[in-house]
C-alpha cells in the first residue's frame, strides 16, 4: 500500500507541475522527470505519503464522518463516474476542501512554525520582546484554541462554510515568509485524498476506535501506525 500511495502522489505531482508533457509519457526525458520526482517523494517520507500528506495520514479515523456529511456525494454528483478527479475539479468541491483544512487545523504537519528574529523591540500579547529574540509560533496550540475556535478538538469540516474561518489557518505561515508551496501541499492533498476517497471504501481493522495518539517528532507522526482496510470501488474496476 505504501508503494501504491507513493506512486498516487508523484503521478499527481507530476500531472500538475508538467501536465500531460511527462505524465503517461514513455520517452527519456519524461522517464529521467518521473524517476527524480519519485525519488523526492522517496527523499520526503521514505515512500509513504502518509509521513508528509498529514490530511492522509489522519483522515481515516474520520472517515464515517466524511461519509455522513456528504463528501463521497459531492464527488460523485460533480465529478461522476467515467473519471477520476483531477487537480482543476478542486475548486469545484469545497467540503473536500474543508476536509483538508479542518484536518490541518487539527494536525499541522508540523507544530512549530519556522523561528523568526525580532526586527525591533516588540510587546506581544503584553510581553517585551527585545530586538534580536528568536520567536517560535506554535501553530498546533493555536488552530486548538477554543478562544478562536468554536468546539476547537472537534472534527468539523463545515466550520470553513463561515466567512473568514480559512483565514486563521496558519499550517503554513502566512505573509511574506509563509511557505511557498503552499498551493502546491494543498492542492496536492486535496487531490491524493479525493481519489482516495473517490475509488475505495475504508473501514478501520477491528471495533477499537483508531489510536490517535501524537508521537514525538518534527512533524506530529502517529504513535500508533495507522491499519486500515480498503475495498475498491466500482469505478476502479471501470477506470483501471
Amino acid at each position: 500500500m505504501k508503494s501504491l500511495l507513493g506512486n498516487l502522489a508523484s503521478n499527481n505531482i507530476i500531472r500538475m507541475l508538467a501536465g500531460k508533457r511527462y505524465y503517461g509519457e514513455e520517452n527519456d526525458e519524461a522517464k529521467f522527470v518521473r524517476q527524480l520526482v519519485a525519488e523526492v517523494v522517496i527523499s520526503s517520507g521514505a515512500g509513504n505519503p502518509a509521513d508528509y500528506l498529514s490530511v492522509v495520514r489522519w483522515f481515516t479515523n474520520y472517515e464515517k464522518r466524511i461519509k455522513d456529511l456528504g463528501n463521497r456525494n459531492e464527488i460523485d454528483d460533480k465529478i461522476g463516474f467515467d473519471r477520476l478527479v483531477d487537480e482543476p475539479d478542486i475548486v469545484k468541491l469545497p467540503y473536500l476542501q474543508n476536509i483538508v483544512s479542518e484536518t490541518l487545523r487539527l494536525y499541522p504537519a508540523v507544530p512549530l512554525l519556522l523561528p523568526h528574529l525580532s526586527s525591533n523591540d516588540c510587546k506581544v500579547a503584553g510581553y517585551d520582546v527585545p530586538r534580536g529574540t528568536m520567536v517560535l509560533t506554535n501553530v498546533w496550540a493555536m488552530q486548538r484554541d477554543p478562544t478562536l475556535w468554536e468546539a476547537a478538538e472537534m472534527f468539523k469540516p463545515e466550520r470553513f462554510d463561515k466567512a473568514g474561518e480559512a483565514d486563521k489557518l496558519l499550517p503554513f505561515g502566512m505573509g511574506r515568509r509563509a511557505c511557498p508551496g503552499a498551493g502546491l501541499a494543498q492542492r496536492l492533498v486535496s487531490l491524493v485524498l479525493g481519489t482516495l476517497v473517490q475509488c475505495f471504501e475504508w473501514e478501520r481493522v477491528g471495533d477499537e476506535l483508531v489510536d490517535m495518539t501524537e508521537d514525538k517528532g518534527a512533524t506530529l507522526p502517529k504513535l500508533v501506525p495507522l491499519r486500515t482496510m480498503c475495498k475498491a470501488r466500482p469505478i476502479v474496476a471501470k477506470l483501471i
